[in-house]
């Protein structure tokens, strides 16, 4: 028991920072991003519906191009999610999960009990 306390407490109070507020506005920061990085996959289909489905009859070739665009950004916003988790720090890792949970709360919690 003693040795996963002591796992723990490292990981949470392994990093230390000369500034509180600078850390705290960071850990904001990646709150907002991991809660906006799950509401992405919502976005697409709305920007479908938006771009694709006026009265002109729509470019398969610029489809695919915004269909790849928005693949690439989708993956860009999941390493960098990877990125923060490897950070092994224990404060950023616990804000990723709860911003995680908040942005599935808010953007795809009622999305998936309408099916």
């Amino acid at each position: 028991m003693p040795v996963h306390v002591l796992l723990v407490n490292q990981l949470i109070c392994r990093w230390h920072t000369l500034n509180t507020g600078p850390f705290v506005a960071g850990l904001v920061i990646v709150f907002v991003y991991s809660m906006l990085s799950v509401g992405f996959s919502k976005l697409k289909p709305i920007l479908i519906n938006i771009l694709f489905t006026s009265k002109a009859s729509p470019i398969e070739y610029s489809y695919k191009a915004f269909d790849a665009l928005m693949f690439a950004i989708n993956m860009l916003l999941k390493y960098s999610i990877m990125i923060l988790m490897m950070t092994m720090n224990g404060w950023v890792n616990i804000v990723l999960a709860f911003g995680m949970m908040t942005g599935y709360a808010v953007f795809l919690m009622n999305a998936e009990s309408k099916r």
